[in-house]
């Protein structure tokens, strides 16, 4: 089911949600459900998540409440697999933020 909903630009509108709100449970319960859409075997094309990227990155910068942080590190982390993305995530600027959740 996750392919489909990712084919069929399920994605995007979630994400638009997620971004634009600042009610906590919407932010909550959105980044788990995009942390969902993420994972899964095989690891669904980055073609198709990229868009995921930008809204993780901001959500790890802005939240500090453990569950949507740990929801966004392990996307950003699955993610992470090849040199494309590892660019796209460095070039959010999101990597301090990420080394001081490490602490």
């Amino acid at each position: 089911m996750r392919d489909n909903i990712l084919r069929w630009g399920g994605l995007i509108p979630l994400l638009k949600v997620v971004a634009s709100t600042t009610n906590f449970h919407i932010v909550k319960c959105g980044t788990w459900a995009i942390s969902n859409l993420n994972r899964g075997r095989p690891v669904p094309k980055f073609y198709l998540v990229k868009e995921t990227t930008p809204v993780f990155c901001g959500i790890i910068k802005q939240h500090d409440e453990d569950d949507i942080q740990s929801d966004a590190c392990w996307s950003m982390t699955l993610l992470s697999k090849e040199d494309e993305t590892i660019k796209t995530v460095i070039e959010t600027g999101v990597v301090p933020s990420l080394i001081k959740n490490i602490g």
